[in-house]
Formats: structure tokens, sequence, C-alpha cells
């Protein structure tokens, strides 16, 4: 099912790219050719949660695959539905993370890529360590887990890069491979490359009204911060991305634009009517999101374990939620944001637990703040009803604050 998406996409955009180069398409490009490179047995595949930094199985040649966030491109496809009542019959009741309910289906199914190792992390979501656990149980392989502790102090991120460290033995075993100071450094060159490229396009979406925003945005940028950071000819993608938004801005090819959104949490990817309702419709542009922003520095290649235990415990979503609430304060002074949107997944208590305090802190700056309560991967619960009547009358309060 995920391989036959994968080559769906490969024949598709192979010969689009061969006859117009566009830097949207170039990045689902490497999103499917890679995947489909981790179902054919050439390269281990190091099955990964999200935040875990890549650098370190990306040197030690394994192909990176995340079986948390795969559903969403089945989603995508309408195939998501199926694979979590699966999950719901043999393993979960429907109160679990969906991601985890349509992952666990998959396993079931056959339809993920044969893993060669697992790498999961505590933090962000609180669910990954036990999937991982039941991964681990059914393909016979020990998971490697970080323990990443809630606060960034001196004491937390040396214990952090110990297991770092730590975890380098087992994943050589398990891939036959050795880590090399080169190969870690040419890694977190590459990170430290798209790392660059990413920052440009921030300080491009500033721009009024925005250039690069919507699901083209999220969708894009999200797929490059999550998904393939890290892999070769990244880099490249994202300067072209960069140059072709900045372009749009020289030639004033800019849509209109009555209000500013911030998206907190992530995004349905199932069809729907959201984002045209918003933008088409409403005039309310997402022009930053809490997913596709960049929150770590460079990485020092001399001292590269330091650098990704900083990598990991800088995310907004990781720690304590005051560092969430600054991190989005921050970025809705520095975007002129009219009005904040949080999605709450059902099921994913770290960030829905912190929306009362969230909805707080912006009313004491004088922006609202509307709070969206569905399922971002099972369609089933979608009403579209519900959430037009919503966002309306959002954007309506939103109109009536500017007048």
């Amino acid at each position: 099912m995920l391989k036959k998406v994968s080559q769906s996409i490969v024949s598709r955009l192979e010969p689009m790219l061969e006859k117009k180069p566009d830097a949207k398409s170039a990045v689902s490009l490497k999103w499917a050719s890679t995947t489909l490179r981790s179902f054919e047995g050439d390269q281990p595949v190091c099955w990964m949660g999200f935040n875990v930094p890549r650098e370190i199985p990306l040197a030690l040649g394994y192909l990176p695959f995340y079986p948390e966030l795969a559903p969403a491109m089945l989603a995508a496809f309408d195939m998501s539905a199926g694979l979590v009542e699966t999950a719901e019959k043999r393993y979960l009741n429907m109160f679990c993370c969906s991601f985890h309910r349509c992952s666990l289906g998959a396993v079931t199914e056959g339809i993920w890529p044969k893993p060669t190792a697992f790498l999961g992390l505590s933090n962000v979501c609180d669910g990954q360590v036990k999937l991982f656990d039941l991964f681990g149980d059914t393909y016979g392989i020990k998971p490697q887990i970080l323990d990443v502790p809630s606060i960034v102090n001196k004491t937390n991120v040396d214990y952090l890069e110990r297991q770092l460290r730590d975890i380098v033995a087992p994943l050589e075993e398990l891939s036959g491979r050795e880590l090399t100071r080169e190969g870690l450094a040419e890694a977190i060159g590459i990170s430290n490359r798209l790392r660059q490229g990413l920052i440009r396009i921030s300080e491009l979406r500033k721009h009024a009204p925005s250039p690069f925003h919507g699901a083209k945005a999220l969708n894009a940028l999200y797929t490059l911060v999550v998904q393939l950071w890290g892999l070769p000819g990244t880099p490249e993608i994202i300067d072209h991305l960069a140059d072709e938004i900045e372009e749009k801005i020289q030639k004033g090819d800019l849509e209109e634009e009555k209000f500013r959104i911030l998206l907190l949490g992530a995004f349905p990817t199932y069809k729907t009517e959201l984002f045209n309702w918003l933008e088409k419709e409403m005039g309310a542009n997402i022009v930053m999101s809490e997913l596709t922003d960049v929150t770590c520095e460079n990485i020092d290649k001399q001292n590269p374990f330091r650098g990704l235990a900083r990598k990991i415990m800088d995310h907004p979503q990781c720690g304590l939620n005051n560092g969430r609430i600054e991190w989005a304060l921050k970025v809705a002074d520095d975007y002129n944001i009219d009005g904040v949107i949080h999605i709450s997944h059902w099921g994913c208590r770290q960030t829905s637990g912190g929306v009362g305090v969230l909805r707080e802190s912006f009313e004491d700056i004088g922006i609202p703040l509307m709070n969206l309560d569905m399922d971002l991967v099972d369609p089933r619960s979608y009403s579209a009803g519900q959430i037009y009547t919503r966002i309306q009358g959002f954007t309506e309060m939103l109109s009536q604050r500017k007048e």
C-alpha cells in the first residue's frame, strides 16, 4: 500500500520535474523515492520516532522511516481508516492515538518496510515508547529508547549526550557498519546547510501578504523538517524553494491576506475543506506553524553528540509547557499574527493538555486562540459542518477586532 503510493508519486513527478523544475514537487519526489528505497532491502532501515536526531543513523548508512508519520501519507490517499480499524480489533481501543493505531494496523498487514533497528525517545510523544516496544516484540529487535529530560540544564544535557553516545554501538551491530568521525561530520554538515535554508524561508514568510502559506507550505516544510532532514540533496531543494519564494515576492505575485494565522499542533492530511475555507473564503493565511519552524542551533562538527542533545531538547513540544508558550508568543510577535488556531489531535495529551494555558497567554497580549478538536488520521469522525461553523465564527471575531 505505502509502496504503491510512493511508486505513484515517483512515476507522476519525475517526468513533470524534467520539464519544469518545482521545489515543492521535488520535496514530494525526494520523500517518495527515499521511501521506495527502504523497500528494496539494499540498505538497513531504521524506524525512528518523531524528534529523534537522524544524523547518527544516516551516518551509519541507515535509511530513515517514521512509522508514526507514514499514516499521514496513507490518510492523504484515503487508506488510513481501514488500518485503524484493524488495530482496534487486534490491539488498541479508540482512545489511543490514531497515528499509532494506523501504524500497528500497517504492521499487521505487512505494508511497512522491513526494519533493521528501532530508535525512539520518551519525549515528545509519550505513546511512542510503548509503540516501539510493540514493534520490538513483533520483529524480535530491541528498541533503542532515549530518555529525554523535561528541563534544559547542563546536568540533563550531559545525561542525554551520554545516551546518544551509548546508542552508537547497538546501531553499529545491527547495521554491520561502523560510525566514523567523517561520516557523522558529513551528516551534520548537511543538517546545518538545510537549517540555513529553512531560516531563510522563515524570514521570507514574515512578508505581508505571506508568499508561502497554507497547505502547500505545511506539506513541503513539514516533510523537509521532519522526514527528510539530513538527507543528501535536501539543502539544494530548500535553496531552490527559497529562491522561488523570493522571486514571488519580487514579482508581487501574492494573494490577498486579511488575517495572519499561527497554527499550533499538527494538521489533517485526509481530504477536508479546512484550508480552502480559511484561505480562499475567509482570507486567513497560516503563515507559520509549530512543526515547520527552526528551533535548533548549528551543530558543532567537533562536538556533535552535545549539539544533537540540545537539538532534541530545544524543540518547542519537548519539555515543560512554558517553553512552548515562550516560543509561540515570540513567533506571534515576529510574524505579526492576528489569531492562533490550535488543532488538538485526539489521543495526543502532550499538545492538547496545554491549550488552556496557551489561550490565557495569548489573551494577555490581545491575540485570540481557537482550539479545534479533531482526529488527524482517522477521517471517520470528521464533521465538516461543525469545523466550518467554528472557523467562520473565529474569522468573524478577528474581523470585528480589526474594525
